[in-house]
């Protein structure tokens, strides 16, 4: 018995050393915060194949509420409002940039003053959104409120909705980091800002710790 507790400890200490773990963690995430979450996701199960990695897509609301019963250990989302004493830790920003039909002028002409997209149809986010709730913001602030004649969320969704000609967005610039729907770019001024955090209730188990810190890396 002895001796095998000591190959047991050896063969722990060189599994720690290997970087081998293993356990579960569970995620939920909003479709438009977590855009380069499922290759972040890729890439730690390439690092520790022992972890099972289970995600669960939400709304940020439904989100916040799944970290609070514990049916996740984290969630990744932008928040709108307080986190009601959840641990929240930022993983960046990213400035919004605006997508246009292709062959708008504005794709073409610099940095745009938000102030020239009033009176423009506007896809927006669902409300309720962090992101919707930055948009709105940055907008009322140059003197108009957008009008929502569409409220989508999905990123792939958005882009192909202005692709099409039905409306301007305000997206983060990680939305055109990944293939789409063909849309104009251009940045506008001043560009809002939108923030991604991590959020958990807790001191988190050793699989959700260190996909944590893979997520702030």
């Amino acid at each position: 018995e002895a001796i095998l507790a000591e190959v047991a400890g050896a063969r722990s200490a060189m599994d720690e050393h290997a970087g081998v773990v293993r356990g579960a963690v569970r995620v939920a995430a909003t479709a438009a915060d977590a855009v380069r979450l499922p290759e972040v996701l890729a890439a730690f199960h390439r690092e520790h194949p022992g972890v099972r990695v289970a995600l669960r897509q939400a709304s940020a609301a439904e989100a916040l509420e799944l970290v609070r019963r514990g049916a996740v250990d984290l969630a990744v989302l932008s928040l709108a409002g307080d986190a009601g004493g959840l641990t929240v830790t930022p993983l960046g920003e990213e400035p919004l940039r605006l997508i246009v039909e292709p062959g708008d002028p504005l794709a073409d002409a610099g940095p745009v003053r938000l102030g020239e997209l009033s009176g423009r149809a506007f896809v927006l986010a669902e409300p309720g959104s962090a992101l919707r709730s930055t948009v709105m913001t940055a907008c009322q602030a140059e003197g108009f409120s957008p009008v929502p004649l569409l409220e989508v969320g999905d990123p792939s969704a958005v882009r192909f909705l202005v692709g099409a000609g039905l409306g301007v967005a305000l997206v983060p610039w990680s939305w055109l980091e990944v293939p789409g729907a063909e849309v104009g770019v251009a940045v506008v001024a001043p560009a809002p800002v939108h923030r991604v955090c991590v959020v958990a209730g807790g001191e988190l188990p050793p699989a959700g710790a260190l996909l944590a810190a893979r997520l702030r890396g």
